[in-house]
């Protein structure tokens, strides 16, 4: 019987046929996928990181001058309860802190957020008995916007003169397309109205109603109309004031017996920024900071030539007003070079591909595979594009990690069709027979490397899924080239070598590699065959002292895929009493410490700095207020520096002398605020969850590494609590009066709300200032009575002292309490600090405290990403063995190919031990891929062992028969794909960090993995073959092999 494979090489498809024959078919499909990558290049949009899909909901509920218990009973818990119920609803957190909630909802990927975000609104608007004074609810998308770029505007005037500039700034960016434009240090104003306590004292009425009468007479009122047809008239009152002199002149009955005042004699008006506004300072003088940000499938470098064109259309005409407009904070110069580092390590890794290429490999064939990169490349980005593919730091990565996969393809068509050719085949029948008889088992080493991939997509993990995605559109493009383009191509090569002799140099290497071949490959390989045994035990304690280095924490596992902008800031929170000028000495002090620090580390790392008064970020809240201030520092693009981020950190804080006049000062880096680690407790009351978290902090910072271990359980300021006395009830008060006459005094009532040159103008009713902020005054704070008396606070109620909570946080309707902490991940990684907390630490503390453990969301997501992860190489390796066996037919034969893996893993392990890295995110994206390539490699051996066994040969002579005949495509596939990445792994910058994991992990892998594919699988095959022939199983005939999978052969009469 004829084998079917026979018939394929003889009568090559007619789709092969035509474009090999035709003598335009080969080039138009060319240009054809040319013309498409150039356009679908220019469709994809450039990001640092893959988009994210929008999964969140957040609402945000203000009730001025309440306390953080009184939110959380009054405002949190009603609205969660109405949230409860939500459909796809993954999680709902909230915090809860003085005078505000933020409420946050995480649904399940997939769910359409539009409709999602009207279902919140809804459900909140159910929500009753909220108090009356609650400001109307902020419902709104939670996204992620990255940073491009900022302005900082300066002058030698006021910041009030810098204000309108600022907006008008903002309208022509948004007119020139920018997505968003945010402001820092644009102070809020208001109009104070504030009445002293001997006024109030004299008018006899209380203050809240003092500002009810002053809204009744400062207001637009729409009246209606009058008359009909051409005698209607509108009827408008037009009374609301605007300004502090308007108010001043406003007409008023503020006493109790209705005499007639004016605002301005009973009151001082004045137009103020409001209390302790956030304020920028750049080079001593106020600054105002305009920030661009991109939104969700924008293009960043559009985005940052926006405002770049701005600055320099408008940048001199602003100073010639005096006005400096410096560009800062330059997000997309951090995305450019970092994209730009993967570029150009891939092109210095393309052309060590491609001098291998020509060394190894006839000079036209070698030309022909060298086109090929590029063409595949541009017709899988087309495909890319329309799958939702964008240009980012994971996508770039991944095309570099695929140009091995296009490179063997090529290899394996192009050298058989030559070696067809120098058999004396015609061009025209040596290239299609070439392609057609290579097709089966090409195919099958793509099958084999999709099924790696192909598990990672359809986990869709927006991270994880671009390097698969990537990776399917290069395998199909490549198989197009190889078998439509190539063919093609070759047949004009073939017609013009057919006079050609081979040339001095690649005749020597044709001898030098036959005798490394001959004389120390097969001793070798004979050596290995004799002791097969001793072989493969050595191979499998290989693998055990590899896996020990993951089991002891050798090497650590981590799951931080994002890259971020990196700049450097502190945070501090100045000691109660602490007075402006020592605060002052403070921050001169952190600045010429941040000076000293550039000038010892060259003077070449800072870009500029900006100090913020009245402001800081600590323990992942804002906080506001004369006691907090901030540094934030722009360095320099990490490829034009030494040091890392971390490194320039820790020598900045090195040079910061201790100060008592500083509470609290911390250090922190880059746009991801996120702690490395996040634990949570809950089930217990406030006592019993912040002694557990106390504890956990106590542990966590006993391990190395960890840094800044903190709780978002903070204790809050002293709080006074009123009660009547036993006068005040007698005098006919209630807690409403007092506490609405309170809030009033001290906290202001807000009477209006009017928008002014793009500002929010606020009118409030208050005490002066220095009674607002003078403790003592509470208790002469004069209380009307509901007969018309007026008497002093200390009169009618007591007060007494408790501790508050500064916030409170909600997990699910629970009160949790979270525990942070950062680590230096060279040290340590938060997944195996999280492994040993709950193996040794947790377990006990929980049963001793009676609560519930769990992980916070970022944790929780690295771990969920792990579990992720698993479950794709576990459902790849099942894909893998099916594809084999399939090839097969065998359900054994696959298990040859599959020690390959952990051959290749464990060369892999080995190289981070001696890198000194983690097994991070990108590094296990590197055994997908290093699982496909050893897998491919496995395939050549194997298939060429079973045709010489099922062609009658002897199982050792068939091994090494095999073994020669391979040696040069696996040695060519695996020094290929390694020096693609050699430049990737060999990078020394600090930006070259996050792509070295992932590139050690394929070159040592393939480096040992390829070694002992050649030493140890032949040993197992021959071990498989005795004992096969020793259980007497029959012969497989010569076809059974549905995919007929082939190898050429590999001469030495190549031509230079």
């Amino acid at each position: 019987m004829r084998s079917p494979c026979g018939e394929h090489d003889a009568h090559p498809h007619y789709l092969i046929t035509t474009f090999t024959r035709h003598p335009l078919a080969a080039n138009l499909l060319m240009i054809m996928l040319v013309l498409a990558g150039a356009w679908g290049l220019r469709q994809l949009t450039v990001q640092l990181n893959p988009s994210q899909p929008t999964t969140g909901v957040e609402i945000v509920l203000a009730w001025p001058g309440a306390a953080a218990e009184d939110v959380e009973r009054l405002v949190t818990e009603p609205v969660e309860f109405q949230l409860r119920g939500l459909q796809n609803l993954r999680s709902l957190s909230s915090t809860t802190s003085d005078s505000s909630a933020t409420i946050r909802l995480q649904f399940a990927k997939g769910t359409d957020m539009g409709e999602a975000l009207e279902r919140v609104q809804q459900q909140v608007a159910l929500a009753r008995d909220l108090p009356a004074n609650l400001e109307p609810p902020v419902i709104r998308l939670n996204e992620y916007l990255e940073t491009v770029a900022a302005i900082l505007l300066t002058g030698a005037g006021s910041l009030a003169e810098l204000v309108p500039v600022a907006r008008q700034i903002e309208r022509d960016l948004i007119a020139r397309g920018a997505d968003q434009v945010e402001f820092r240090g644009i102070p809020r104003e208001e109009i104070a109205i504030q009445i002293d306590s001997k006024t109030l004292f004299e008018l006899g009425v209380p203050l809240h109603q003092i500002a009810a009468r002053i809204l009744d007479s400062s207001r637009d009122i729409a009246a209606g109309s009058v008359g009909s047809g051409q005698q209607e008239r509108q009827l408008r009152s037009l009374d609301q004031r605007r300004s502090s002199t308007e108010f001043a002149q406003l007409p008023l009955r503020a006493t109790a017996d209705g005499a007639l005042h004016y605002l301005g004699d009973i009151a001082l008006i004045e137009r103020r920024q409001q209390d302790h506004q956030r304020l920028l300072y750049h080079d001593g003088e106020a600054a105002i900071m305009i920030r661009t940000r991109r939104a969700p499938g924008s293009d960043m470098m559009d985005e940052a030539a926006i405002l770049r064109a701005w600055h320099a259309d408008n940048a001199p005409l602003l100073r010639q007003q005096g006005i400096e407009a410096t560009v800062w904070l330059e997000a997309w110069r951090f995305a450019r070079d970092t994209l730009m580092l993967v570029v150009n390590n891939g092109l210095t890794g393309m052309l060590l591909v491609v001098a291998t290429l020509f060394l190894f490999l006839n000079t036209r064939v070698a030309g022909w595979v060298t086109l090929g990169i590029p063409v595949s490349f541009l017709g899988a980005l087309a495909v890319f594009h329309f799958l939702g593919g964008s240009i980012n730091f994971i996508s770039l990565t991944g095309a570099v990690m695929a140009l091995g996969i296009v490179v063997d393809d090529a290899i394996v068509v192009g050298e058989h069709a030559l070696t067809r050719f120098e058999d004396g085949a015609s061009p025209q029948d040596a290239a299609a027979q070439g392609a057609q008889r290579m097709f089966a088992p090409v195919m099958a080493s793509s099958l084999t490397t999709l099924a790696a991939f192909l598990p990672l997509l359809v986990l869709n993990e927006p991270f994880i899924r671009e390097i698969p995605l990537l990776m399917i559109c290069v395998i199909i493009a490549s198989l197009v080239e190889c078998f439509l383009v190539m063919p093609g191509h070759l047949r004009h090569s073939f017609e013009g070598m057919q006079q050609r002799r081979p040339g001095r140099f690649r005749r020597r290497f044709e001898a030098g590699f036959r005798h490394f071949a001959e004389r120390r490959f097969l001793p070798l390989l004979n050596a290995a065959l004799d002791n097969r045994r001793t072989v493969l035990a050595a191979a499998i304690g290989a693998f055990v002292v590899a896996l020990s280095l993951l089991a002891s924490g050798r090497v650590k596992t981590e799951l931080d895929l994002q890259v971020n902008f990196e700049f450097a800031d502190v945070h501090l929170q100045f000691a109660p009493q602490v007075t402006a000028a020592e605060k002052a000495e403070v921050l001169a002090d952190l600045e010429q410490a941040l000076l000293d620090t550039n000038d010892a580390l060259g003077g070449e790392v800072i870009v500029t700095h900006i100090l913020h008064r009245n402001w800081a970020e600590l323990e992942r809240q804002e906080r506001s207020g004369s006691q907090y201030a901030a540094i934030q520092v722009e360095l320099v693009s990490p490829d034009q520096r030494e040091v890392t981020l971390a490194e320039f950190s820790a020598a900045w804080q090195s040079r910061v002398p201790a100060n008592p006049a500083v509470e609290v000062m911390a250090f922190a880096s880059g746009e991801d605020r996120f702690p490395d680690l996040q634990l949570y407790f809950s089930g217990g009351d406030l006592l019993t969850l912040k002694a557990a978290a106390e504890e956990l902090a106590v542990a966590l910072a006993s391990y190395p590494g960890v840094t800044h271990v903190f709780d978002d359980l903070p204790y809050g300021r002293e709080q006074w609590v009123f009660s009547l006395t036993t006068e005040g009830r007698a005098a006919g008060l209630t807690s409403t009066d007092i506490g609405r006459q309170l809030q009033a005094a001290f906290n202001g009532q807000r009477i209006q709300l009017f928008t002014e040159h793009d500002n929010e103008l606020e009118v409030r009713v208050s005490l002066p200032e220095a009674e607002r902020f003078d403790p003592g005054a509470i208790s002469r704070l004069p209380i009307v009575t509901p007969s018309g008396a007026v008497v002093p606070l200390a009169s009618v109620a007591e007060t007494g002292a408790r501790r508050g909570i500064e916030r409170i946080n909600h997990r699910n309707g629970q009160r949790v309490i979270n525990v942070f902490a950062n680590m230096n991940r060279r040290v340590n990684t938060p997944m195996a600090v999280i492994a040993d907390l709950e193996q040794n630490v947790i377990p006990a503390l929980v049963a001793r405290h009676g609560i519930q453990y769990g992980l916070g969301e970022g944790s929780a997501e690295q771990a969920r990403l792990m579990t992720d992860l698993l479950l794709g190489a576990g459902l790849a390796l099942v894909l893998i063995y099916l594809v084999l066996a399939w090839i097969f037919a065998s359900w054994t034969w696959p298990l040859a190919v599959m020690v390959a893996i952990p051959m290749a893993l464990t060369g892999a392990l080995i190289g981070l031990q001696l890198m000194n890295l983690n097994l991070g995110a990108m590094a296990i994206m590197g055994l997908f891929t290093l699982t496909g390539v050893i897998v491919n490699d496995s395939i050549i051996l194997i298939t060429a062992y079973k045709r010489y066994r099922d062609q009658g040969t002897e199982a050792r002579t068939a091994l090494l028969d095999a073994c020669r005949d391979r040696l040069r495509p696996v040695i060519l596939t695996s020094v290929t794909t390694t020096l693609g990445l050699a430049p990737m792994m060999l990078e020394s910058s600090p930006m070259g960090a996050a792509m070295a994991p992932l590139a050690v992990v394929i070159c040592f892998g393939l480096l040992y993995g390829t070694t002992l594919i050649l030493i140890t699988i032949p040993a197992l095959l021959s071990l498989l073959d005795r004992q096969t022939r020793s259980a007497g199983a029959p012969e497989r005939p010569a076809n059974s092999l549905p995919l007929c999978p082939q190898i050429p052969e590999r001469t030495a009469k190549n031509e230079t």
